[in-house]
C-alpha cells in the first residue's frame, strides 16, 4: 500500500513559497506516495498547479470562525466533524506540521496519520507530535524547511522552490497589463507588508520608478492586495508606473512576476516568489531579515545591519524605521543593475 503523506503550512505566501521544496524533496523520497496539502483558503492557488502535490485541502477558517461570531454553533460543530472525518477517510500514513503552531499542530493530530512531524513546534504543539525536529539559525532562504528535506527524506536531492503558474494565469496576467497600458518591458514593485517598519516609503518609490524610467526605459507596475490600491494610487504619480492591486488573482500575480524584467519588493510573499522564480530581485529588508543568502545569481537583498535590527514585531526607534528609511533609491538603483547584468 502507497504511503499517503499530509504537509501542513497553512500561511502565509512567503512561507509557503519557501515550504514548496517539501513537496518535490518528498515525492523523490517516495515516488510512489500521494502527497496532499492542507492550506488556509485564499492560498490554495500557490499550490494547485504544483505537479509534486496530487491533492490540495482547503481549511476555510475564516468561515468557521463566522459561523463562531454569527453564534451559529450547531452549523459550524457539523462544519468541523465533516472535515476532521475528510481527513481520517484519507488514511494519511504520516502528517508533516511544517507550521508548527497550535492550530497546525491541532490539525496535524486530527488528520489521524500515527505518524506525526513537527518543525520547530512552540505553543505547545510539540505534544501532538511524535517527532520534532528544531531547525537550526542560518541566513539561507527557507534553511528550515531544508533541514526538515535532510532529516525525513535524506535521498532527496535539489528540491527547489517555486510557484507553478498555469498557461491560463500567463493570458489572464498578460491581458491585465494590457488593460492598464503595460506597454514596455517592466519591473515589478511590491512595497506593501503587514507592518510599516517592513516598508519603504511612498517618495522613495516614487523616486525609483522615476530612475527606472530614465536609466532603463522600464515600466513599474504595483502588486499587492485589495487592501493595498487606495496607497498604490495615491503612489502612481509617474507615467511609468502602474497599480496593479487587487486585479489580479494570487496566481496571476504570479505570473506577471514571471514575465518581469526585474522585481523590487519589501519582505512580502510577492518578493519571496520573485527569488524562488530566478527573476532579477532586491529584497530591501530592515525590521526583519528573513535570510541574507537568496541561492540565486539574479537575487539580492539590501539590508542596514543596524544595531536595532532586525527589532522584528517590538521597533524601538519610535517611528523613525532608519533600517528601511536609509535605504537610498541610488543604492537600490546600483544593486538593481546589478542583478539585470550579474
Amino acid at each position: 500500500m502507497a504511503e499517503h503523506i499530509l504537509i501542513i503550512r497553512l500561511s502565509a505566501i512567503g512561507d509557503i513559497v519557501m515550504a514548496s521544496c517539501l513537496a518535490q524533496g518528498i515525492r523523490q523520497q517516495h515516488p510512489e506516495a500521494e502527497i496532499s496539502w492542507l492550506v488556509q483558503a485564499g492560498y490554495e492557488g500557490l499550490l494547485q498547479a504544483n505537479p509534486y502535490v496530487d491533492e490540495v485541502i482547503v481549511w476555510r477558517r475564516k468561515e468557521w470562525q463566522a459561523l463562531w461570531h454569527n453564534r451559529r454553533l450547531l452549523v459550524l460543530i457539523r462544519e468541523v466533524r465533516t472535515f476532521i472525518k475528510g481527513l481520517r477517510q484519507r488514511n494519511f500514513t504520516l502528517a508533516i506540521d511544517a507550521q508548527g503552531l497550535m492550530k497546525s499542530g491541532l490539525l496535524t493530530f486530527l488528520s489521524g496519520a500515527r505518524a506525526r512531524i513537527g518543525l520547530d513546534s512552540r505553543e505547545g504543539s510539540a505534544k501532538l507530535m511524535t517527532q520534532v525536529f528544531h531547525s537550526p539559525q542560518s541566513s539561507r532562504i527557507g534553511s528550515e524547511y531544508r533541514f526538515l528535506l535532510e532529516n525525513i527524506a535524506p535521498s532527496a536531492h535539489s528540491a527547489r522552490m517555486d510557484v507553478v503558474v498555469t498557461e491560463d494565469d500567463r493570458s489572464a496576467g498578460s491581458a491585465v497589463l494590457h488593460q492598464q497600458g503595460v506597454n514596455r518591458p517592466f519591473v515589478v514593485f511590491c512595497p506593501f507588508s503587514t507592518r510599516d517598519q517592513k516598508n519603504w516609503t511612498t517618495a522613495h518609490w516614487q523616486q525609483l520608478a522615476k530612475a527606472v524610467d530614465e536609466q532603463l526605459a522600464y515600466d513599474c507596475v504595483i502588486l499587492g492586495s485589495p487592501a493595498d490600491s487606495s496607497t498604490a494610487r495615491a503612489m502612481t504619480t509617474q507615467d511609468n508606473l502602474f497599480e496593479l492591486t487587487g486585479k489580479t488573482t494570487l496566481c496571476q500575480a504570479a505570473a506577471v512576476i514571471k514575465q518581469a524584467k526585474a522585481l523590487v519588493g519589501v519582505d512580502t510573499g510577492m518578493t519571496h516568489i520573485g527569488v524562488v522564480s530566478d527573476i532579477p530581485t532586491l529584497a530591501l529588508f530592515g525590521s526583519t531579515c528573513p535570510y541574507l543568502h537568496t541561492d540565486s545569481a539574479v537575487a539580492k537583498v539590501i539590508y542596514h545591519d543596524l544595531s536595532c535590527a532586525p527589532c522584528k514585531r517590538r521597533p524601538v526607534c519610535d517611528g523613525a524605521y532608519s533600517c528601511m528609511r536609509d535605504i537610498s533609491v541610488n543604492e537600490v538603483m546600483i544593486e538593481l543593475q546589478g542583478v539585470l547584468m550579474p
